[in-house]
C-alpha cells in the first residue's frame, strides 16, 4: 500500500474520532473556557514552552546524541493531536478544552514549530538546514479535524432536537 493511502487512511480515522468527540459536546462546553482564561493561558504556556525547554534540559543532562536531540525538540515542539483529545474524553477530562487547546496551539505551532526546530538543528547539529513554515499543512489539519468535531456537535444537537420533537409528538 502506498504511503499516500495510508495519510489519507490515517486522516480519515483521526477525522471520524474528532466526529464522535464532537458527538459528546454541547456549544456551553466551549463557552465555559471564556470563564477559565487562565487555565486556557497556563496550559498553552506550559505546552508551548516549558515542554521544549524541559525537554532540552533532558537532551543537556543525558548527552543525546545530535540526531535524536533534534527529532525530541521536534517532538517536544509538536502540538496535541486528536488522540490526546480522545484519551481526555476516555478519562472524564475537559473535551472541549482539549480540543481547544489542540486547535489553538496548533495555529501556534505554525511559527514555533520550526522556530524550536530550526533553534535544535543549528545548537545541535551546527548545519545550516532551515525548516520552514509549514501554513497549508497546518491549515489542512486544523480545518479537517475542527469541521469533523463540529460536525459531530451540529448531529448531536440535531438529534436532541428531533428526539425532543418525537417525545413532544407522543406526550400529545
Amino acid at each position: 500500500m502506498s504511503t499516500a493511502v495510508i495519510t489519507q487512511a490515517l486522516f480519515v480515522a483521526l477525522a471520524l474520532v474528532m466526529f464522535g468527540l464532537g458527538l459528546s459536546l454541547k456549544p456551553a462546553d466551549f463557552a465555559r473556557l471564556r470563564h477559565h482564561p487562565k487555565a486556557v493561558a497556563l496550559a498553552l504556556a506550559l505546552q508551548t514552552l516549558l515542554l521544549p525547554l524541559g525537554c532540552w534540559a533532558l537532551i543537556a543532562l543525558l548527552g543525546v546524541r545530535p540526531v535524536y536531540a533534534i527529532g525530541l525538540m521536534l517532538l517536544a515542539a509538536s502540538p496535541g493531536g486528536v488522540s490526546a483529545n480522545l484519551f481526555g474524553h476516555l478519562f472524564g477530562g475537559n473535551v472541549a478544552m482539549n480540543i481547544s487547546l489542540t486547535a489553538i496551539n496548533t495555529l501556534l505551532s505554525i511559527v514555533t514549530l520550526p522556530l524550536i526546530a530550526n533553534a535544535a538543528i543549528a545548537h545541535f547539529a551546527a548545519s545550516g538546514q532551515v525548516v520552514p513554515l509549514q501554513l497549508p499543512a497546518a491549515g489542512y489539519s486544523i480545518s479537517m479535524y475542527l469541521t469533523a468535531a463540529v460536525f459531530g456537535l451540529l448531529v448531536l444537537r440535531r438529534g436532541h432536537a428531533q428526539a425532543a420533537g418525537s417525545r413532544a409528538a407522543g406526550a400529545g
